[in-house]
């Protein structure tokens, strides 16, 4: 990957960061590109260049991929339950802008894979068994969120489907580690971190009987790698889970983290929300099976990091 430039759109984000990192690592040739100012106190590592810009600006977009020969798009900016947003901005964030840089993508010879990273816990709903879920599984989203994530996937294989370009869309399950944003509330563990580092309570919501899947940032980069880096050609989109493939209950993650951490929470029991599922594990067999990926890192592995992050951050 020396002799080409990935660009990863939304790169300076918490899982943006953590693909940088193992881009860096795998000595591929970086540019990120960003609508916010470079923090001065989160740098990036060096020989990644950034650019300050949106996707939908022609100017922004051909300056950052003037060399790059493969896309990231990790670019969002809603999640769950995300509060005000309206239908028509989320459409229009987070599914309009994204159909706009499609057609520019489209017509770049030199482009040759492309990375879409959609959503594992929540495209799919509620599912009507309690097995791991498979890319084949029907879709029904029950929040907006997860609606625009699976129109957007679908705008990609139509548009994308018969292009030069190599599409991938990953969907990925409930991502957490170092870098987490923990001034949103979502990310149970992140939430769970935060208040044993401050002394808060969390809230449970649904008593805690809601099945995850939970999966460190770091494995999830490194299935993107895998895709970028993955030899042959195939023609259309190629759909992934990306997930752990294991279910833990908010109960048993908060059991963990206490655990970890040492610290007896609080509990404040809140009802279920409308958009939360009460089953969301992924099968992870058709990557594993195609592009060798499995996670490495265990869940009590990746607390312990995250907390140490916390921590240090959280003094």
């Amino acid at each position: 990957m020396s002799s080409h430039e990935v660009l990863v759109v939304g790169g300076g984000g918490f899982l943006g960061r953590h693909v940088v990192q193992d881009l860096i690592a795998k000595h591929a040739r970086v540019v990120v590109l960003g609508r916010r100012p470079l923090d001065s106190q989160q740098p990036f590592q060096e020989g990644v260049h950034y650019f300050q810009g949106d996707v939908n600006d022609p100017e922004s977009l051909s300056l950052a991929l003037k060399k790059a020969s493969s896309v990231v798009y990790l670019a969002q900016t809603n999640y769950p339950g995300g509060g005000a947003a309206s239908v028509e901005q989320e459409f229009e964030e987070n599914v309009f802008r994204l159909t706009r840089l499609y057609k520019f993508l489209y017509k770049q010879d030199r482009l040759e894979k492309f990375v879409y990273v959609s959503s594992g816990g929540t495209v799919y709903g509620e599912p009507k068994r309690r097995i791991p879920i498979s890319e084949t599984s029907f879709e029904m989203p029950i929040s907006t969120y997860g609606l625009t994530k699976l129109v957007a996937e679908h705008y990609l294989r139509m548009l994308l489907s018969d292009s030069h370009i190599q599409c991938f869309v990953l969907r990925v399950s409930n991502a957490y580690g170092e870098g987490q944003n923990l001034s949103r509330p979502q990310g149970a563990i992140g939430h769970f971190l935060k208040a044993a580092a401050t002394n808060h309570a969390v809230h449970l919501y649904g008593g805690g009987a809601a099945i995850r899947d939970y999966v460190y940032a770091g494995d999830v980069a490194d299935s993107i790698s895998r895709c970028l880096f993955a030899l042959g050609k195939n023609k259309g989109v190629l759909t992934y889970n990306v997930g752990s493939g294991i279910g833990h209950s908010l109960q048993a993650i908060l059991h963990e983290v206490q655990l970890t951490t040492g610290v007896s929470l609080k509990v404040v029991n809140k009802p279920p929300r409308a958009f939360d599922c009460s089953y969301s594990v992924l099968n992870i067999q058709k990557i594993s099976e195609q592009l060798g990926w499995v996670p490495k890192t265990t869940l009590k592995e990746g607390l312990e990091k995250q907390w140490k992050w916390t921590k240090d951050l959280l003094g």
